[in-house]
């Protein structure tokens, strides 16, 4: 697995890698085909396969052999991809700015909230307040 101690692991994943990662934690493990199926435009199969053993040879994915398929799992903990991943949407989309994208988000999508998870959100910023950060 990628040392995430020191500095971001995915921060050096092309942005076709950082897609696959996703796709695969979201589907929690998945064959080529369903990855092609899942990927807005695909590139090749071949391109796939070769792009999913780099990322099996970086330390990112693992793979078991179901049938005549490989089944690939992400060796890294969902939450860890998932900061590293968030946060490289701020950066990209946002300047680095947290609170443009939760402005941008709580603006525009058009969703409800509930007044339990807004609490929890403020108790969120309250304890990030008192911790100094």
């Amino acid at each position: 697995m990628p040392d995430n101690t020191r500095q971001d692991p995915f921060k050096k994943l092309s942005r076709r890698e950082r897609e696959l990662l996703e796709i695969v934690h979201r589907l929690n493990n998945a064959t080529v085909t369903q990855i092609m199926n899942a990927m807005e435009h695909p590139p090749t199969r071949p391109a796939v396969r070769a792009l999913l053993g780099v990322m099996e040879r970086k330390g990112y994915l693992t793979h078991s052999k179901s049938g005549r398929e490989f089944v690939y799992e992400s060796a890294v903990p969902q939450e860890v991809a998932a900061t590293s991943l968030f946060q490289g949407i701020i950066n990209n989309f946002f300047g680095g700015s947290l609170k443009n994208a939760l402005a941008s988000h709580l603006a525009e999508t058009g969703e409800k909230y509930s007044e339990s998870d807004l609490k929890e959100l403020s108790e969120i910023v309250d304890q990030v307040r008192k911790d100094g950060r």
